[in-house]
């Protein structure tokens, strides 16, 4: 590798661990992990896949909508009482 490429690759890894506020040897063993295939998350367990994310997303979105059916249907029975 070329002197240059090394000099930009380090800049661009000092950039990245102060932009995030951590420790440079950190994220360095997290660059480390991630490339093992061994990275975990702050719990210790694998990561969550993108389709475990999708459906985490779509259970929040369910519930939300399902409370806001819930209080129309509520409020339009109140509403629907004192038109009578």
């Amino acid at each position: 590798m070329r002197r240059f490429d090394l000099l930009s690759r380090a800049r661009r890894w000092l950039r990245y661990h102060a932009s995030l506020g951590v420790v440079e040897q950190t994220l360095y063993n997290w660059v480390k992990a991630h490339r093992a295939g061994t990275l975990r998350g702050a719990s210790g367990k694998p990561q969550v896949s993108a389709e475990q994310m999708e459906i985490s997303r779509l259970r929040a979105e369910l519930a939300r909508v399902t409370m806001e059916r819930d209080i129309l249907g509520k409020a339009t029975a109140f509403f629907a009482k004192g038109q009578k």
